[in-house]
């Protein structure tokens, strides 16, 4: 709330619920005041994670924090006491033969100290996050420190301890050749880089160069080494095949056949049901697909309206009735139509250290007026029960949006089916892929074949075209050959 949503009275907030947010921390040893601390602090560790102060919202009138170095140990503690479970121990003795060659050379390297950037490279669904999880399970059981991170909120999620490589490094959002990271050379997270011995960051290929010259340099200078990355050794991830930037222009195409599905099942068992996924293009064709799947979804609808107004309060127009009508990627619709065991996903992160990313899929289990209760359905975070608010939203400005305006409703929307570019880092059971039209980009089509474990777990619908929905069993697949060409060079995959 206090990051979300624009509270007119932090302290009175605090002031009003403190008895009930400290009730669990009051004990025989412990009196109201020290639980009140405690929880000053355990508020404070959220709002930190999430890149903000809790004395800028003057809860209390004194000042809550730490010392610099109680700041530091607390920093490193965190990430030691991340232990790795014995699944992922075991899986070290099951690698394949090209997993084992570079995790043997990795790991090498991380105790040789003296450092080396690599690159994974491998199609969707060869075991790149297997081989990750036994690197990070290798390193944090001698003790040491392995930092987890991956581009998207998605992907981030899949890793133990994973958080988003603009999360860890605190990369600016609009930085450009000239910066460096929001990192201070005295800073508890320059000790915290400084002291780990391995740091992976997965989908990197979907990162901007700029924030990776960002991060390098800014471990240089934490480091005072001019070793590439500060002499850390650095195991970057991803797949060249995959999505890129859409180009309009110099692409080829091949053309591939596929088999037709006309009809599919709704699984009224939420569980399996999160394990299918329907893929397609554009959003427009999202929204129609989910729409016509949650009206025959089985039980009582739950509607939620949300609250739209313009970011230009000056302006002498009402235009309410019409922002109702917009539809932009990124925001949920004006009104929600949810349904209990229904799927969801989130379009904000919300604590991306507990699971809550933008992309994390989940499964609504109850409904009130001002919070929804969901179960997280994937991740290592499964299983586990969080809460939704209603938070104010604002269109993303890469989206070209008619009125600039902000609307405040829930930050999910319903998610039986995803576009392409959002599958990515994800893995399904059965996956349908709806292709109203063509793909627009090079590797979207790669992308959604390689969602499922097994080819007889995709299905494909091909329309003649986007007005036409007769079926046909060919469609584009736009390549740009220079890119894998470019991508497959030795010099390009040398350690």
């Amino acid at each position: 709330m206090l990051v979300f949503c624009d509270i007119p009275s932090p302290r009175g907030l605090w002031i009003k619920y403190k008895e009930h947010l400290c009730e669990d921390l009051i004990s025989s040893s412990v009196n109201i005041i020290d639980a009140e601390n405690k929880c000053l602090h355990m508020i404070s560790d959220v709002l930190e994670s999430l890149g903000k102060n809790i004395n800028d919202f003057a809860l209390v009138s004194y000042y809550i924090g730490l010392t610099k170095q109680q700041r530091i140990h607390k920093e490193i503690q965190a990430e030691k006491n991340l232990l790795p479970n014995e699944a992922d121990l075991l899986a070290i003795t099951k690698l394949n033969q090209s997993q084992r060659a570079a995790f043997d050379t990795i790991i090498a390297r991380v105790y040789s100290s003296s450092g080396g950037v690599f690159f994974v490279d491998g199609p969707g669904g060869t075991g790149k996050t297997f081989l990750y999880k036994c690197l990070l399970a290798k390193v944090r059981s001698n003790h040491d420190i392995a930092l987890a991170t991956a581009t998207s909120g998605v992907a981030a999620s899949l890793l133990p301890g994973g958080r988003t490589a603009h999360s860890r490094f605190k990369i600016p959002i609009n930085g450009d050749d000239k910066f460096v990271c929001n990192i201070g050379k005295q800073s508890a997270e320059a000790a915290l880089l400084r002291e780990c011995k391995l740091i992976l960051w997965d989908e990197a290929t979907m990162a901007n160069r700029r924030d990776i010259e960002n991060v390098e340099t800014t471990l240089r200078d934490i480091t005072n080494c001019d070793k590439i990355f500060g002499g850390k050794v650095v195991v970057f991830g991803g797949d060249f095949r995959q999505t890129l930037p859409v180009i309009r222009s110099g692409s080829k195409r091949d053309f591939i056949e596929a088999s037709l599905v006309k009809s599919r099942k709704i699984c009224c068992d939420p569980y399996p049901l999160m394990k299918r996924g329907i893929l397609t293009p554009k959003n427009e064709y999202v929204d129609e697909i989910n729409n016509t799947l949650i009206a025959r979804f089985p039980g009582e609808e739950k509607y939620y309206v949300s609250y739209d107004e313009l970011l230009d309060s000056t302006s002498p127009h009402d235009f309410a009735d019409f922002l109702h009508t917009i539809s932009v990627p990124g925001l949920p619709p004006h009104k929600l139509i949810l349904k209990k065991n229904c799927p969801v996903m989130l379009l904000r992160n919300i604590n991306p250290a507990e699971g809550l990313c933008n992309g994390t899929r989940l499964i609504c289990d109850d409904f009130r007026d001002h919070v929804i209760r969901c179960v997280i359905a994937s991740g290592e975070h499964f299983g586990k029960h969080v809460f939704i608010p209603r938070i104010p939203l604002e269109a993303s400005k890469d989206e070209k949006c008619s009125i600039p305006f902000k609307r405040h409703q829930f930050p999910i929307k319903v998610c039986f089916a995803m576009t392409i570019n959002k599958a990515h880092g994800q893995t399904f059971d059965f996956v349908g892929i709806y292709l109203r039209q063509p793909v627009f980009s090079h590797g979207q089509l790669y992308v959604a074949l390689s969602r499922a474990k097994k080819a007889d777990c995709v299905k494909m619908l091909i329309c003649n075209n986007h007005r036409d929905t007769s079926s046909t069993n060919v469609t584009d697949n736009i390549v740009y050959e220079e890119i894998l060409t470019e991508a497959c060079l030795p010099n390009n995959l040398s350690y």
